[in-house]
């Protein structure tokens, strides 16, 4: 069965959404470290982690962050509603068996 444009749109936000992400949180997490951040690698793609380190980063250095907060948490919000949906779709196209 051929997707619909519909679809395909969703696909792609999926897509996007969970490279923007990873490569997103990559980034962000190798700036914050060039600028003397303690990282533990190990934990930089569970969620909250680099939260937590960019906003005692921030704190330590007398100055907000909230823009970095707002980013990486809109970002994440951004993969769970494309997860979500994605789900739903493939949910509807996948044919039920038995």
């Amino acid at each position: 069965m051929t997707p619909t444009p519909l679809q395909w749109l969703v696909i792609l936000w999926f897509v996007l959404s969970v490279g923007s992400v990873v490569f997103g949180r990559m980034i962000f997490a190798w700036w914050i470290w060039k600028r003397g951040a303690k990282l533990n690698f190990f934990w930089i793609g569970t969620p909250g982690y680099l939260e937590a380190v960019y906003a005692r980063r921030c704190r330590d250095e007398g100055r907000s962050s909230y823009l970095g907060m707002i980013l990486l948490i809109a970002s994440m919000i951004n993969v769970a509603l494309a997860s979500t949906v994605f789900v739903l779709l493939v949910a509807r196209v996948v044919p039920r068996v038995g």
